[in-house]
């Protein structure tokens, strides 16, 4: 199972993954996470 709350957004989960069941994509804002706490 994926905790995909906490995702820092590193792409390592199609890594992973050997069976590639995990999409991910850069997100379309063209930034990456943003942190508002710390």
């Amino acid at each position: 199972m994926v905790g995909y709350q906490a995702c820092l957004e590193c792409g390592s989960c199609r890594v992973g993954c050997p069976f590639l069941n995990i999409g991910w994509a850069l997100s379309l804002c063209g930034y990456g996470v943003a942190y508002k706490l710390g």
